[in-house]
């Protein structure tokens, strides 16, 4: 093996090393809609269908997926976070062998590193909500695509299509951009593509039935409105802000490479228009979510890493300093204006008006899964117990702060929801904690429903009077609501809980979620 090979395979080493250091600190608990997406995989791994016996908001793949790996090895907390986690060191491996070949080592490299080490992508890579699937999935489709398997490639993308709908932009573009250069192998990767989506779809018709289908999956999702919070400008302004490296070596991909265009090579311009396209169906959209940039960041990454590659080619060969040198400058001016995007955030001004003393928030270290001397290296290091809002902080900050967050109270609440249970007794009420409770616990929720969103029923494709009739049975021991949050704002809830339930515990994490648990009435 050579030496530049040897460089070539350590480098790439270290970054999944890094990675995984990191990574090890976002395996605690925490409330989110994951548990409603793993508890729904223990009810298929229980014989239940999605769509029939139960809402399912997305395509059912990854769903299927979680359903056989419970099945196979039980539900563990720790085992439904690691394939997220898998799933994502899948991609970066596919990322590589995507740019290795076209575009060189260094690319090859800084395309990993750019891609993994994102604020968005670090955050959601253990999350269960399908993403990282779908992403892993797709990159393979376009690895087959570009080595002109059209069957291999339509099977991946088919598969991605049918875990997370999102990634619809990124296929149609590279189909499109394929055509212009392998009309015969893209139309074929089309024709099985088609087939193997429509099949799918006819198979979930006939077993699920078909109005089933599309009120849960597809009714639901053209109803939905924004909250505070999700809309494009807040949560774009979050995206940019906390990604910037990746976002300021995209845009700066754009112009080098119409500069470039006799020696760039075709991967780039794939990339470019994979990425653009994710980014204009979100920035077109009402109302978004973080992770659903996620499909965009392999393809800004591998732009972002061609970069890279090219000022370092440059520096060595000494040649076209001045464009460089010009592309570096804008990349520092664009890396320091992202800051200004914090004055857009929704705390900002609130904050701001505040005190100097009153701007400073104090978070509590916790050791990843880690040996101690990796712990206390990464303390050294990277943690920063104390943030002054109007500072400047590296993302690496931002990150272990998110990831310290967790849900303290949990332990607490599945011992309360235990004591005052019978055996077979039912849960129900908040869908961002009583998944996850019913999990730990082992109990069953009312109605085999975990997805009570708030959204569901503000669509108006869902009742809430549907709910109530779910719930509404003595085997419904407890309800849990989040205090001024979610359904515990229905007035159909509010007035159950008032006739035959009684309080019987409140519970406050550091976190700022607020617990209210109660008892049904004997």
């Amino acid at each position: 093996m050579s030496k530049q090979n040897t460089v070539y395979i350590i480098s790439i080493f270290t970054v999944f090393i890094l990675f995984v250091i990191l990574k090890m600190f976002s395996l605690n608990p925490y409330a989110g809609d994951e548990h409603i997406y793993i508890y729904q995989a223990k009810l298929v791994s229980e014989g239940f269908l999605p769509y029939k016996d139960f809402s399912l908001a997305h395509p059912p793949f990854h769903t299927i997926i979680t359903a056989i790996i419970i099945k196979s090895v039980g539900y563990g907390f720790y085992t439904t976070r690691f394939f997220p986690f898998l799933w994502t060191i899948i991609s970066g491996t596919l990322l590589t062998l995507l740019t290795k070949n076209e575009l060189g080592k260094a690319a090859s490299v800084a395309g990993l590193a750019i891609f993994l080490f994102s604020y968005d992508l670090l955050r959601v890579s253990s999350h269960s909500t399908g993403v990282n699937c779908a992403v892993a999935l797709t990159l393979a489709g376009i690895l087959f695509l570009r080595k002109k398997c059209s069957v291999p490639a339509a099977i991946f993308f088919s598969l991605a299509l049918m875990t997370r709908f999102y990634v619809f932009p990124v296929i149609s573009a590279a189909l499109i951009y394929s055509l212009f250069s392998d009309r015969s192998g893209t139309f074929r990767t089309i024709k099985f593509l088609v087939f193997f989506l429509f099949s799918s779809f006819l198979f979930l018709g006939l077993f699920c039935g078909f109005e089933n289908l599309w009120t849960n999956f597809f009714m639901f999702h053209f109803n939905k409105t924004s909250m505070s919070g999700e809309t494009l400008s807040a949560v774009t302004d979050k995206f940019m802000f906390h990604n910037f490296t990746l976002i300021s070596l995209f845009i700066l991909s754009i112009p080098l490479y119409f500069i470039k265009m006799d020696k760039a090579k075709s991967l780039i311009l794939l990339s470019i228009i994979c990425a653009a396209s994710m980014f204009a169906l979100l920035f077109s959209m009402n109302r978004v979510w973080s992770y659903y940039f996620i499909p965009a960041l392999p393809f800004a990454a591998i732009a972002g890493g061609w970069v890279v590659s090219e000022w370092i080619e440059s520096i060595r060969n000494k040649r076209n300093i001045a464009v460089t040198a010009v592309t570096v400058l804008i990349f520092i001016v664009v890396s320091v204006l992202s800051f200004k995007l914090e004055s857009r955030l929704d705390y900002w001004d609130k904050e701001m008006a505040k005190p100097l003393e009153n701007r400073t928030h104090f978070y509590k270290w916790r050791d990843g899964f880690l040996p101690g001397f990796l712990n206390t290296a990464v303390n050294y290091t990277l943690w920063n117990e104390k943030r002054v809002i109007g500072n400047r902080y590296f993302f690496f900050n931002y990150y272990l702060w998110h990831e310290s967050r967790v849900l303290e109270i949990a332990e607490e609440a599945v011992e309360i929801i235990i004591k005052n249970t019978s055996e077979n007794g039912e849960i129900s009420g908040d869908s961002g904690t009583v998944p996850l409770f019913a999990l730990l616990s082992g109990k069953r929720i009312a109605g085999n429903d975990p997805d009570t969103n708030i959204q569901k029923y503000r669509s108006g494709v869902f009742k809430a009077s549907d709910l109530i009739f779910d719930i509404d049975t003595p085997k419904t021991e407890m309800i849990i609501l989040r205090k001024k949050f979610g359904i515990a704002g229905l007035s159909e809830i509010k007035e159950l809980v008032a006739r035959k339930y009684n309080l019987i515990n409140e519970l406050k994490d550091p976190s700022g979620i607020t617990l209210l648990f109660y008892k049904r009435k004997n």
